[in-house]
């Protein structure tokens, strides 16, 4: 399924404040590591909320995988 990026963006606003903040730094291009400091967190907090927004972007979406979600105009 295609997603329209309006769609998208409303699955993304829905996160909670810590996944939505992370989210945006990773697809804004930031690593992981920059994004910890930025956050005052481990490295692995950060991985583990990254993942978390994104299945529940995929979930919002009405998909199962990343792959059906990731065709977003």
């Amino acid at each position: 399924m295609v997603f329209t990026k309006g769609e998208v963006d409303k699955a993304i606003s829905a996160l909670d404040v810590d996944k939505r903040r992370v989210s945006l730094m990773a697809i804004s291009g930031e690593s992981y590591k920059d994004i910890a400091g930025a956050c005052g967190c481990g490295l692995g907090t950060i991985k583990s909320r990254i993942a978390r927004g994104r299945a529940a972007v995929i979930a919002t979406l009405g998909e199962t995988t990343a792959a059906g979600a990731v065709a977003a105009r």
